[in-house]
């Protein structure tokens, strides 16, 4: 008997049965259909973007990576999608068809449903009206990410009156958000090991977890990551608001980074493929702290991002030097350091590791002294978020904060803000 059930939402079976149930399943196997079928628009459109995860919605930074490699053939992916879909537009007929007959039973065929179901598993019965169906794990991860940006309003347009928000809700915070740490950690884990990075491997065996979230530390989790885009050839796009002291914006820059002579340089020719995938590392350049900008700009100290209609362009007529960052590697890398390494405040466990005075300590150690990445002191670049997009969007859209204000405006996409990125 299968323990799991669900198209990309991991549920558990259950062995006895009532009708109420069977009615709550059929409405969860609808919603999933109906996420699938919005994930195969958003490929067929190549709105990778509407895949995202949210400012502080933990490990954009993997997950962004995780959707690159998954979308990095968007025919192919495509080609997938176009095949599923006619499969999941009859499997969502055939659900609702089923859930609206049990909805208008008579007394007696409810009677005789209840005897029925004395011999069935929630499994059985699926598999019985032939609902189940296994997805390709590119399908999983893009419904998985798609999902888990939903608010509460987007979710309640979507499920009927046999299921309550609350328990999709719970679902979706133990379901679809802890499945993706656990996959974002197995990817990462994944990728150490692939590239021989021992030391990585090590550090990545100490979680910390709270609530439904199980995290690595942040700087670890990135060096895979990197190390992957440097062998599989995938440049990221380095977008900056660059802030002027009395909070204003100086200028937007946007730069595409690609790995030659064992660096990451800028890329001056035209991109010649403007649907290609790309990660966007987003941040904000100030000659002060994240805290002293906000108060700068009147805007509450618990907003993790600037929002859009405080991007005001400056007028001051003081030459403006943009920072020069010597080693974009460095940089980035920074960031991570800088950032409190679990969403536990914990720290990372060099003695309990074994790896006190080792490379990737040493590192760490070394990375925490560049000045200019972090939220105190963003005078050369700190990452606000890291997302997935095409050149194309990635130049269009001028910032996260200018994407969150176009997706609000659409029913099917949220922001939600949990913590400050790089998350």
């Amino acid at each position: 008997m299968n323990n799991v059930i669900g198209y990309f939402l991991p549920r558990p079976n259950i062995s006895r049965v009532r009708i109420n149930d069977i009615t709550q399943e059929l409405a969860l196997y609808e919603l999933e259909a109906k996420i699938l079928l919005l994930a195969i628009e958003y490929i067929e459109k190549k709105k990778l973007t509407y895949f995202d995860s949210t400012i502080g919605d933990r490990k954009c930074q993997t997950r962004s990576s995780m959707l690159i490699d998954c979308m990095q053939n968007l025919s192919d992916l495509n080609n997938i999608a176009q095949k599923e879909k006619p499969f999941i537009e009859k499997l969502l007929l055939k659900i609702t068809t089923l859930l609206h007959s049990i909805n208008n039973y008579t007394v007696e065929e409810n009677i005789q449903l209840v005897k029925t179901l004395k011999t069935e598993s929630l499994s059985s019965y699926i598999t019985n009206h032939e609902i189940n169906h296994n997805l390709p794990n590119n399908l999983k991860l893009l419904c998985l990410c798609l999902i888990s940006t939903y608010k509460k309003e987007q979710i309640s347009s979507l499920i009927n009156l046999n299921i309550t928000l609350s328990k999709v809700t719970k679902l979706l915070n133990f379901g679809a958000k802890a499945t993706l740490c656990d996959l974002s950690i197995q990817y990462e884990r994944d990728l150490a090991k692939q590239y021989h990075l021992s030391e990585v491997e090590t550090c990545l065996q100490q979680l910390e977890k709270k609530g439904f979230c199980t995290m690595t530390s942040f700087f670890p989790s990135f060096k895979p990551i990197i190390e992957k885009m440097k062998h599989l050839d995938q440049p990221f796009a380095k977008k900056t608001t660059h802030f002027c002291q009395c909070g204003r914006v100086r200028k937007n820059s946007f730069e595409i980074f690609s790995y030659k002579n064992n660096a990451w340089i800028p890329t001056h020719e035209k991109m010649k493929d403007l649907e290609q995938p790309i990660m966007v590392i987003y941040g904000f350049q100030f000659p002060g702290s994240f805290e002293k900008l906000k108060k700068c700009l009147n805007i509450p100290l618990q907003e993790i991002s600037i929002p859009k209609p405080y991007h005001v362009m400056c007028s001051c007529n003081k030459p403006f030097v943009e920072p020069v960052i010597d080693n974009m590697e460095h940089g980035i890398l920074a960031n991570f350091a800088h950032h409190p390494q679990f969403t536990t405040e914990a720290e990372i466990d060099w003695q309990g590791l074994g790896l006190v005075n080792s490379n990737l300590h040493k590192e760490y150690e070394f990375l925490k002294t560049l000045h200019g990445f972090s939220a105190d002191d963003m005078s050369k670049f700190c990452i606000n978020h890291i997302y997935p997009a095409t050149i194309k969007d990635a130049i269009e859209l001028d910032s996260p904060s200018i994407h969150i204000n176009i997706t609000e405006q659409r029913k099917d996409l949220v922001t939600h803000h949990d913590a400050h990125c790089p998350c």
